[in-house]
């Protein structure tokens, strides 16, 4: 049974009856201090907040993993000297950093690397940089920050889960013709890991071809991670590989980096792996101990998938309960919701009710929040769905507008769920979005813009997390000092501060009894805040981390 259930525009007294009707305090979490762009992700019942920063300021830079006799740097450095002695006045630093960065995204070999994303954990006092698979370097005693770090999930402060590649590390190989060069790569592309206080225990999918390939996000209480990975290479992956071991083959080159630029093609396009067709990719859910180390690994088949695991397509594990109830999609012909669970894959809605669907968050209460596609006027329209895997009930709220794109990120266990969804009805490119909350019990959808103070300089634009004290971790834009990549403010000819839009990890926690303010009717929710991030930056960074986001913890 479908029931559609309109969203409240006018829902004050509602809010007022309701646990969750409050005004929240925000809180700015000092992670934003470390990057421009801060992006937050997760929030777990001990208020520990993950977020995932964009180019991070003040880092450290090999001088020997630098060129500095090479033609760019010997005439645009204004003193290359003491640049190689590690002297890097102001220009000269923010000259090097923008270089490395263009050649760590064009996937260069030939000097450092830094990668764009780094993930970050906030317990409240304390900020801790969660490096996965890094490594300190010999020259600066620094973690090399070379390898992307995306942490979607943790647990009681103590156990973070998500994917990062390998860090980068130097080598120098001779040629037949007796020509020495370095290169700069490294030895896989994507795979799940825990974190557990210094200790990082890789989650390796069952086909490590190249490294292989898998995912994790989300962590439950009994240490079980819902994830994906690859189970069986294509032929055509492994011909490349055979052709990099084959001297003659793959020419007067390293072995090593052959095999790495199937991984990181010179384009900047996707990897041998990435690529569709190339690897067969699973639901997984992995369980570790109370030490972080790996004790199982359970792979779920697609729907309708028998035992020789064949189906061409793919699936993931997203969010997973208390009770090892894990959930997210398979995908053949059709993405589907879906359920892993003791070994079974299983259907969340009835075959052929939607379009195509995702499941994306659960709780202890076997509530399950997802999206579906629906056929409007306008086109093909993202919806939310909310159902009880022990129920035929289906629930499809109507958010901010009816065909408004709606997407949950997580749900917690008083059945409250938050996310994001389209507020701009008109035709622009990219539509605008902001942060929502959902309580399954009242039906009542709210925009939490609309239950934070009214000259707030933050427009909420997506809720990544909340957990069961109601605390919700929320990615939200505003107009900000741009600052360099020393951190330093930028300021224009007249000596005022430089603004631009940036993105904001903020913590909102609930007022006791808190009431929703009586803002200006015709207050602009856009004008109360003053920024408008371009959006697309959030969903780029949206789509780096996978289509989902879920529960206790998120994506």
């Amino acid at each position: 049974m479908r029931k559609t259930i309109l969203a409240s525009a006018l829902a004050t007294l509602m809010l007022s009856a309701s646990s969750n009707g409050q005004v929240y305090d925000i809180e700015v979490l000092p992670i934003n201090d470390l990057a421009l762009n801060s992006f937050a992700q997760s929030i777990d019942d001990s208020g520990n907040v993950t977020v995932v920063t964009q180019n991070l300021f003040n880092q450290a830079i090999d001088t020997t993993l630098l060129d500095f006799d090479g033609l760019a740097l010997s005439t645009l450095l204004t003193d290359p000297d003491s640049s190689q002695a590690g002297n890097f006045n102001d220009a000269d630093y923010q000259l090097i950093v923008e270089a490395i960065r263009s050649s760590t995204a064009s996937n260069s070999t030939s000097i450092q690397k830094l990668a764009a994303f780094r993930s970050f954990e906030y317990d409240g006092q304390t900020t801790t940089e969660l490096f996965a698979f890094d490594v300190f370097s010999r020259t600066t005693d620094q973690l090399t920050q070379s390898n992307e770090v995306i942490v979607r999930d943790s647990e009681a402060g103590d156990f973070f889960v998500g994917t990062s590649d390998d860090a980068y590390e130097s080598f120098e190989f001779t040629s037949e013709s007796n020509i020495t060069s370095q290169f700069v790569i490294n030895d896989f592309r994507n795979i799940a890991f825990v974190q557990f206080g210094d200790t990082v225990t890789p989650l390796l999918p069952p086909e490590q071809t190249l490294g292989g390939l898998s995912d994790a996000f989300s962590i439950n209480s009994s240490l079980q991670v819902a994830g994906s990975g690859g189970t069986v290479a294509a032929t055509g992956v492994t011909a490349s590989v055979e052709a990099c071991e084959d001297e003659e083959t793959r020419g007067d080159i390293p072995e090593s980096l052959c095999l790495w630029q199937l991984n990181y093609p010179a384009s900047g396009s996707s990897g041998l792996l990435q690529t569709s067709g190339s690897l067969l990719i699973r639901p997984i859910v992995w369980s570790v101990d109370g030490s972080g180390n790996l004790v199982d690994t359970e792979v779920f088949r697609l729907l309708d998938e028998e035992e020789d695991n064949s189906i061409v397509g793919t699936g993931e594990a997203v969010d997973i309960n208390d009770g090892g109830i894990a959930i997210g999609y398979s995908e053949v012909s059709v993405r589907e919701a879906a359920m892993f669970f003791n070994g079974q894959t299983s259907r969340i809605l009835i075959q052929g009710d939607f379009l195509a669907s995702d499941a994306m968050a659960i709780n202890n209460n076997n509530f399950v929040a997802g999206t579906f596609v629906d056929v409007a006027d306008t086109g093909a329209v993202t919806k939310m769905f909310v159902t009880n895997i022990e129920s035929s009930e289906v629930d499809e709220p109507v958010g901010f507008f009816a065909t408004s794109t709606t997407i949950p990120r997580d749900m917690n266990n008083e059945n409250i769920v938050v996310g994001q969804g389209v507020v701009d009805a008109g035709s622009s490119d990219v539509s605008e979005t902001e942060a929502f909350i959902y309580d399954i019990s009242t039906e009542v959808f709210t925009n939490l813009n609309d239950l934070i103070e009214c000259d707030s300089p933050y427009t909420l634009i997506n809720a990544s997390g909340i957990n069961d004290n109601g605390e919700i971790a929320v990615t939200a834009r505003a107009s900000l000092p741009f600052r360099d990549e020393l951190g330093q403010t930028t300021l224009d000819e007249t000596g005022a501060e430089v603004l631009v839009d940036a993105s904001v990890a903020l913590k909102l926690t609930p007022i006791p009894n808190g009431q929703p303010q009586n803002c200006d009717e015709q207050e602009d929710d856009f004008e109360r805040q003053g920024a408008s991030i371009t959006p697309s930056l959030l969903l780029s960074f949206i789509g780096l981390l996978g289509f989902r986001r879920v529960r206790r913890k998120w994506n």
